[in-house]
């Protein structure tokens, strides 16, 4: 078990941190921070999905949008272009994630090799932006 390591200001019990270390109380209610042990492939398959989860919102960002969430969320709206972007995004994002997950089940089973980052970004899908109609300045 890892060393226990006193830790201040106090966050909420039990919080997750993003690394992977816990916040939990110790016997006198103090904030201690509790590090796991991530094997080497589980700690792929986050740095993986954390480089494609900033693909997604670099490709959104590159249309005008704060991310591929906030693009999304146009999905529906009165403003075709909008609507039309945030379809394209939805379509794209499942393209992605499909893929993505398809290459971390063939690392899972041992029919090819961890990729690096950059490398399976450029093994993914391409997005397809429509083009805005007539008139419409298509700006968020």
């Amino acid at each position: 078990m890892p060393d226990l390591i006193k830790i201040t200001p106090s966050p909420v019990a039990g919080a997750e941190i993003p690394t992977g270390r816990f916040v939990l109380a110790d016997v006198d209610g103090q904030p201690v921070m509790l590090e796991v042990m991530r094997s080497q492939a589980e700690q792929a398959q986050m740095d993986l999905a954390a480089a494609v989860q900033g693909h997604l919102d670099g490709v959104a960002c590159s249309r005008g949008y704060r991310s591929m969430d906030a693009c999304v969320t146009y999905v529906g709206s009165g403003n075709a272009a909008w609507n039309g972007e945030a379809l394209a995004a939805r379509d794209f994002r499942d393209r992605v994630w499909t893929y993505c997950y398809a290459v971390l089940d063939d690392v899972a089973a041992g029919r090819r090799p961890i990729p690096a980052a950059a490398e399976l970004i450029g093994e993914l899908p391409a997005i397809e932006w429509p083009s805005p109609p007539a008139g419409d300045s298509g700006l968020q």
